[in-house]
């Protein structure tokens, strides 16, 4: 029995399969070469050809205004153009691992030029980067007083307030608010309706922003609806309700606003007090600063009862046209709650702004004296 495969003395090994087994070697070997060239050019491509980008931190400052409803991309090109980030691209790259880069909001950023994409990312999430003044409006200020300091301290034109004022439904006063039952004409203005608070504002506010700021304060300190209910317990208006509260303001002091709210009510009641007159210095006073006159703490006769100043309370009966100042809540509050009392008259007796009230002429009359001795009148 023969074996055919068996090898025959002197016959050569076949080959064939080592020169295979040799040539998908180095298949494989060009292969892996292959594809290691190509992970390095596709990283070379990533490093030299991916969004172009600074490194560091940079250096000078420079202010970047983010607009409202600004996406990241928005935001990438204004931090682009303002020289802060080498590219819109690269900054929105540094934003996909960071959740919290959907709560940069709108307002004047403090950043540096050359910066990398990252490290601007974390300034801007930096609450402090975020250039914020404070301003304080004071109870009783005026609206002429309010843009007057609005315009020392953000160098916006004071006829950009008076313009933007025009426009009260805009700024968050709805028309139903300018009512009056007594039958008067009521001042269909801003005063009254900026709430005396510390606001927070930033570069980037114009002027309709600022005044929008505070009505909304306003509203929301005031409860409309709750001031509504109120002012038909007392038989007036909120407008009529926001007039007496701006009286109060700038008549006393707070510890003084519940006698003072009872003095206001007493004296528009003709049962008790007939003509109603309210014989106010403050509102003739308003009028007066209104027109670019100075406040004068001792009213002659004939100012008080100018009957050029639709404001004096001296010969207009009831209510001026409108509020005379900014009230804060204290003398909103003290407008609806008086203190009980038959109180006509008050005077300030002295110099810390406290005042003496009083039932009669004769007794007020003392009061009157008490407060000259004191230099308070």
């Amino acid at each position: 029995m023969s074996d055919r495969s068996a090898r025959q003395p002197g016959q050569r090994r076949p080959r064939s399969h080592r020169r295979k087994t040799r040539k998908g070697r180095l298949i494989a070997v060009l292969g892996v070469v292959s594809v290691l060239a190509l992970v390095a050019a596709w990283a070379g491509y990533t490093r030299f050809s991916g969004p172009e980008d600074f490194e560091g931190e940079g250096s000078g400052d420079v202010l970047v205004t983010v607009e409202e409803g600004s996406l990241l991309s928005a935001i990438g090109k204004a931090l682009h153009t303002a020289g802060v980030v080498a590219s819109t691209e690269a900054f929105v790259a540094a934003t996909m691992n960071e959740p919290r880069a959907a709560s940069i909001g709108p307002g004047v950023y403090k950043m540096r030029k050359g910066m990398s994409a990252k490290a601007a990312l974390t300034l801007m999430l930096d609450p402090a980067t975020r250039v914020v003044d404070g301003f304080t409006v004071k109870e009783g200020w005026q609206t002429f007083r309010i843009y007057a300091e609005l315009n020392k301290a953000f160098k916006i034109p004071v006829k950009d307030f008076e313009e933007a004022a025009k426009d009260t439904k805009a700024l968050g006063i709805d028309a139903s608010w300018y009512k009056r039952d007594d039958g008067e004409e009521p001042a269909k203005g801003l005063e009254g309706f900026l709430f005396p608070a510390t606001y927070e504002i930033d570069a980037s506010m114009n002027a309709t922003e600022i005044l929008k700021t505070m009505v909304a304060k306003f509203m929301a300190v005031a409860e409309t609806d709750k001031l509504r209910a109120l002012a038909d317990e007392h038989h007036v208006t909120p407008y009529e309700a926001l007039i007496i509260a701006s009286i109060i303001q700038g008549e006393g002091i707070e510890k003084d606003f519940g006698k003072i709210s009872r003095v206001v009510w007493n004296r528009l009641d003709p049962d008790q007090w007939d003509p109603p007159l309210l014989n106010m210095d403050s509102t003739t006073n308003y009028w007066r600063e209104l027109n670019g006159e100075e406040r004068k703490d001792a009213l002659t006769d004939a100012e008080n009862h100018d009957p050029d100043n639709p404001y004096q309370t001296y010969g207009n009966r009831g209510l001026p046209p409108g509020p005379i100042g900014n009230p804060g809540k204290a003398a909103l509050d003290a407008a609806f709650a008086p203190v009980d009392g038959k109180w006509l008259y008050f005077v300030k007796i002295d110099k810390e702004g406290n005042s003496a009230f009083a039932v009669t002429e004769a007794e007020h009359q003392e009061n009157v004296q008490k407060a000259i001795a004191n230099g308070a009148y």
